[in-house]
C-alpha cells in the first residue's frame, strides 16, 4: 500500500521503532511506526503499528533504526511515497 504525504515543513509527523539494532518482535528487524502526530502530515494516512517497507523506493525492511531515521529525514520534494503494511490489528 503506498501512502503519499504532504510535507510543508521539516517534520513529517510520526515517530518509528525497530530495526536491525533494537527489533521490537523478536527476529523481525521491520521498521514500524511508533506514534503519529495529530493533525500532521501523517495524520490519519499513517497509524501506530505499520510497517513501513520503503521510503521513495529506498526500501527499509532491514536497516537499524537510526539508518531508517536518516532515509526519512534526507527524502526531499513536496510529496514522499511511504510503502506500508498495515497493522493487523491497531494500538
Amino acid at each position: 500500500m503506498v501512502h503519499v504525504l504532504d510535507s510543508v515543513s521539516d517534520e513529517l509527523g510520526f515517530k518509528i521503532e525497530g530495526g536491525l539494532d533494537s527489533p521490537i518482535i523478536p527476529g523481525d528487524p521491520g521498521i514500524f511506526v511508533q506514534h503519529v502526530v495529530p493533525k500532521g502530515p501523517a495524520y490519519a494516512k499513517l497509524y501506530p503499528g505499520d510497517r513501513i517497507l520503503a521510503v521513495n523506493d529506498v526500501n527499509v525492511s532491514h536497516v537499524t533504526r537510526r539508518e531508517a531515521k536518516e532515509i526519512i529525514s534526507n527524502t526531499t520534494g513536496p510529496v514522499i511515497a511511504i510503502y506500508v503494511k498495515r497493522a493487523t490489528r491497531r494500538q
